[in-house]
């Protein structure tokens, strides 16, 4: 009787080892997955970032010349 308990509770922990593992798996993959996602949010901030900075600079290019009074005839 004790055998039998003792052979079920040997399944009962390799299927939990095994269920542990799969769910290990699972993890590292959406883990992979978010740091992707982390990684190109990161990459869209600096584009974003130099974006502004050029239209900053053109704002500041093009803002004298139309500042600039034209002639009246």
């Amino acid at each position: 009787m004790i055998q039998l308990l003792l052979k079920l509770l040997v399944k009962l922990a390799a299927a939990l080892e095994a269920a542990a593992a799969k769910e290990q798996k699972k993890c590292e993959a959406a883990l992979a997955a978010a740091a992707a996602k982390v990684s190109q949010a990161n990459a869209h901030r600096s584009a974003t970032r130099q974006a502004r900075q050029v239209a900053s600079a053109l704002k500041d290019v093009v803002a004298p010349a139309s500042e600039v009074p034209t002639p009246q005839q």
